[in-house]
């Protein structure tokens, strides 16, 4: 993922008042925001309408507005030197081939070597096995950044003039290589002049990255942001940083096509074409009002050949839950090293009684294991900074399920809570991709379950939910508690649900009571899990 940074980093006195400072490489000038950015030595060439920095307008004076284009910016000077970084791998392993009388006059382009001849004491100490003096070294670094300059002088050159003989570098009466006389550039030609008069551009053109960064700045979903970036990096890397009213849908199939060839799932393919095709209509309140129509919409997925059969996931058997209560992690003591530890042993049993979302469950605080009239349940909510939900449906009290007190679970948490820690389990961390608690124990537990014999693909952790759904339809609860215990009653179009907010768009919670005292699995065997205290240290450390 490129990242972008453009979140405003801390805050500094300006006349005595606190005021946020501008994000990294943003700076203002008069009204109107600029992106300026150093380019790295020996990457000139690969911006060649600029000297030593990028400063380029940002056509605006409205800072929201200024920090979406400047992440703009940053990718595409990140994509540009990553691409310039692989060209000159390729074309420094193609010199490594270069018959031996042809590589000097090659490395002295590059700056590499001088030409034969002008070996300078200067550049010699760059050959010989002494390090050069620090009166030596600053000389040095002059030459290597002229003959750098002189690269890209002599590119931009051959741009302007193809074919025409370029004048070839020589050396003064000192060694220092000398840059051939360039004409002048014309102010027009460059997107910003490097002198002291700035000139903006007539207006950035909308690519698909503006589209994203702009429809990001709603989003808390990592993974799917994630999942979006991927298709808009991909689609710019085949067509090039193209304005979106100049997508056409021969490129968007070429776009399919090549995701084909790559032997992605049917599925895959159009999540990422309904990615685009999202963004493209996101753009179309504001940003390209013009466009009348929706390259990415109605793209066939034709020639599917090869790919992959989708994942059909199923519910656990009630034999294979035993198999699995029975495994070292509930008899032997086992516990995973790293990040899972406890939350391996706890995630598994919550699982079948509380029908949650891996993640709903690994972003547990303390204070959402909570007692409502005597009766303990989770709040599966967003209201910590570092939570998320999947929607304003999804928030919840569920309450828990006698089998899962008689495990101890609320014991543990009130260890958890006596040992001062925030969150149910505080070995997990969401500094990932995805920035999601769940990463390290939704891979542990694949790996487990293959560790036991319990192979099948279709089964992971996201079929506990189908079972716990599976058997509140077997246990006789109607299907809307049963909805109203997964976190989907409050996303119907009822309008008394729509106009409530999140916490108080709750479903009677003494029905959800009555629901999961009715949920059993008579079958299971995990009598040896039971405690003999389970609600010791509660009332101490829990009950508020």
């Amino acid at each position: 993922m490129i990242q972008s940074n453009s979140n405003v980093r801390t805050l500094e006195l300006v006349g005595g008042r606190a005021v946020a400072k501008l994000p990294q490489y943003m700076f203002k000038r008069g009204e109107t925001y600029y992106f300026k950015r150093k380019i790295p030595a020996g990457a000139a060439e690969a911006f060649p309408d600029y000297k030593e920095q990028v400063w380029k307008s940002l056509e605006t004076n409205l800072l929201t507005k200024a920090k979406v284009r400047l992440a703009v910016e940053v990718t595409e000077f990140n994509l540009t030197l990553a691409a310039f970084r692989r060209k000159q791998a390729a074309r420094d392993s193609e010199q490594e081939g270069e018959p031996p009388q042809r590589r000097p006059v090659l490395a002295a382009v590059q700056g590499r070597l001088p030409t034969q001849g002008a070996l300078t004491p200067s550049v010699q100490t760059r050959v010989d096995a002494s390090p050069p003096s620090r009166a030596q070294a600053q000389p040095e670094k002059e030459r290597i950044e002229l003959i750098r300059t002189l690269e890209a002088g002599l590119h931009r050159l051959q741009q302007l003039a193809p074919g025409a003989a370029l004048p070839s570098a020589r050396s003064d009466t000192h060694g220092a290589p000398t840059a051939p006389t360039a004409p002048k550039a014309n102010p027009r030609s460059t997107p910003m002049a490097t002198s002291s008069a700035q000139v903006e551009l007539k207006g950035p053109k909308q690519t698909m990255l503006h589209l994203f960064e702009d429809w990001k700045r709603t989003q808390t979903r990592h993974r799917t942001i994630s999942s979006v970036e991927t298709a808009v990096l991909e689609f710019r890397e085949l067509h090039g940083p193209i304005a979106v009213d100049s997508i056409t849908r021969p490129m968007v199939r070429a776009y399919r096509d090549q995701l084909l060839e790559r032997n992605l799932s049917r599925g895959t393919i159009e999540n990422r074409l309904g990615f685009l095709s999202t963004l493209v209509r996101h753009g179309m309140t504001e940003l390209v009002e013009h466009m009348t129509g929706n390259p990415f919409e109605r793209i066939e997925i034709v020639g599917a050949v090869g790919l992959k059969p989708g994942k059909k996931r199923r519910a656990y058997e009630t034999w294979e839950l035993n198999q699995l209560f029975a495994s070292p992690l509930y008899t032997q003591g086992y516990r995973p090293k790293g990040q899972a530890s406890d939350a391996a042993y706890w995630l598994p049993l919550l699982g079948p009684f509380v029908g949650a979302r891996i993640e709903e469950l690994c972003q547990l605080t303390v204070v959402d294991v909570q007692s409502i009239n005597g009766v303990w349940c989770l709040r599966i909510c967003n209201l910590d900074d570092d939570q998320n939900i999947k929607n304003d449906g999804s928030f919840r009290r569920v309450p828990l399920h006698e089998e899962v007190i008689c495990c101890g679970f609320l014991r543990y948490v009130a260890t958890m809570a006596a040992a001062g820690h925030r969150r149910v389990f505080p070995t997990l961390s969401n500094v990932n991709a995805n920035q999601i608690y769940s990463n390290a124990p939704g891979k542990w537990f694949g790996r487990y379950l293959d560790s036991i014999g319990m192979s099948d693909r279709r089964l992971d952790y996201h079929s506990f939910r189908y079972l716990f759904k599976q058997r509140c339809s077997l246990s006789g609860i109607d299907n809307e508690v049963r909805d109203a215990l997964t976190g989907h009653w409050a996303s119907d179009s009822n309008a008394s649900r729509v106009y409530m907010r999140a916490e108080e768009r709750q479903y009677p919670f003494p029905k959800l009571v009555e629901a999961i005292k009715t949920l059993r699995y008579d079958e299971l065997k995990i009598e040896h899990l039971h405690v003999a205290d389970p609600y010791e240290g509660v009332a101490e450390n829990l009950v508020r």
